[in-house]
């Protein structure tokens, strides 16, 4: 399922990520744990969390990194760009990474089997949570070897 609206209500704020792609200005995250509400998938106020999805942004530019400018993103500014503030748990550094991020069209992607919960999926330790999902497949998921042929096609 792809959806392509209420960005708004989507929230990784604890959300984790591992090996995002950044290439032919086409930002793929692979994320767990990510949360939506008010949105089509969960029309209800209180979160749900979905195991494995991707956000994909088009024609993207990462403005910031941790409030600091990255790169220069002039271009990308204007009627034609939108821009959104996500953020998630890096789990290669195992630390909390916020971007801002501009873009042209973007999509948040669920696999087939992906699944929601009322409760956080936690693929790593954190000092408040102990992991509740298999971890081969949370390897596998982010080694992107099962990610979405429309999403191989964007990245190239």
């Amino acid at each position: 399922m792809i959806w392509e609206q209420k960005f708004d209500e989507i929230d990784t704020f604890e959300a984790f990520y591992k090996n995002f792609f950044y290439k032919n200005s086409v930002l793929v995250i692979p994320y767990i744990n990510i949360g939506v509400s008010c949105h089509p998938i969960n029309p209800s106020k209180k979160a749900l969390y979905i195991d494995k999805s991707y956000l994909v942004f088009i024609n993207a530019c990462i403005n910031k990194i941790n409030g600091v400018l990255d790169k220069k993103c002039d271009q990308f500014v204007g009627s034609n760009f939108n821009s959104i503030d996500i953020s998630g748990i890096d789990c290669t550094e195992n630390r909390h990474i916020a971007l801002q991020i501009f873009y042209e069209r973007a999509f948040l992607q669920l696999l087939p089997e992906s699944r929601l919960s009322r409760e956080f999926w936690i693929p790593q330790k954190t000092p408040n949570f102990e992991v509740n999902m298999d971890e081969k497949d949370v390897e596998f998921f982010f080694s992107n070897k099962h990610m979405p042929e429309n999403i191989k096609k964007l990245i190239g």
